[in-house]
């Protein structure tokens, strides 16, 4: 069995993998834990990429922060001047306030219709008369 313990700000999550999992890694993998460990660093390294690169949403703001050309330009340094930012959302909050959006947008849809049926129901009283 193979057991990972993962602890993300204060908050320790542990997932368990059965031991036919673990023998079926170990057939490709020869240290499964290094390779966790060298998968979520790939991860990082992608996700920091993303961040700086120009088709990014952060582009515009790191070309046009004044603040930004006084930091030495590394990768790591983008990546800590932009998520220090107080305007600065990560994806939990990206998606939440998405979720919030489609929320009103629904509701606006929902009271929308009610009034178009009853300005239609109103109009079919008056057509009556």
């Amino acid at each position: 069995m193979l057991t990972i313990t993962v602890n993300l700000d204060g908050t320790e999550t542990v997932y368990t993998f059965p031991d036919l999992d673990v023998k079926a890694v170990r057939n490709d993998i020869l240290d499964p834990a290094q390779w966790i460990a060298d998968a979520f660093a790939g991860k990082v390294n992608n996700c920091k990429k993303r961040m700086v690169n120009p088709a990014g949403p952060y582009w515009k703001l790191i070309v046009s922060d004044p603040s930004l050309l006084l930091v030495e330009p590394t990768l790591d340094n983008f990546v800590r001047s932009i998520t220090s930012r107080p305007d600065y959302k990560d994806r939990a909050a990206r998606e939440a306030e998405a979720r919030a959006a489609e929320a009103r947008a629904a509701e606006e849809a929902r009271r929308a219709a009610l009034v178009a049926a009853k300005l239609e129901a109103a109009a079919g009283n008056d057509a009556i008369m």
